[in-house]
């Protein structure tokens, strides 16, 4: 019984690959906007326009800053598996500090902080990113990630390429 055996090299990809990690990217960044949006609406029924105005810079840094990571990661993922959570770390530990650079520098400027409200600014950055890592951790929990590659040749009959056992 003959079977056709199927190219291991791109069964990854089209499970993890840039489609897959698109998808990912649109929905987090679509809830995030929708949470930003929430978040907009609250600040400007309950504090008024310098409120919403700091909900709206707080959300669009956010959406911007955790956009540039999933790419990121998943082109060190491709290079270099190993050093995949690492790399998550250290991008996710940037993203936090370009947020606090961010903020540090809209509070200190007198003209900004007189238009921006630092407190709605800091509720839309933490909402906006604990939408979007929620829905981030979801889809990498319900996505079909292989648990090893597959070398060509292995797995199908006859064609390991490994002596039996006990042959030498």
């Amino acid at each position: 019984m003959m079977t056709e055996q199927r190219p291991a090299q791109g069964v990854t990809d089209a499970l993890t690959g840039p489609a897959a990690l698109g998808r990912l990217v649109r929905r987090a960044l679509l809830a995030a906007v929708v949470s930003g949006a929430l978040t907009i609406l609250v600040a400007a029924l309950v504090a008024g326009r310098g409120a919403a105005a700091g909900a709206l810079v707080g959300t669009l840094l956010t959406c911007a800053t955790l956009a540039l990571g999933l790419p990121v990661l998943a082109w060190v993922t491709r290079v270099l598996p190993a050093m995949s959570l690492l790399v998550a770390m250290m991008t996710y530990l940037m993203q936090v500090v370009f947020l606090l650079a961010a903020y540090v520098v809209l509070q200190r400027s007198p003209e900004a902080r007189d238009a921006v409200d630092g407190s709605w600014l800091g509720i839309a950055v933490i909402v906006t990113t604990v939408v979007c890592l929620i829905v981030q951790v979801t889809g990498f929990l319900k996505g079909r990630h292989p648990y090893f590659d597959v070398e060509p040749g292995e797995g199908t009959e006859g064609g390991s390429g490994r002596p039996e056992a006990g042959a030498r």
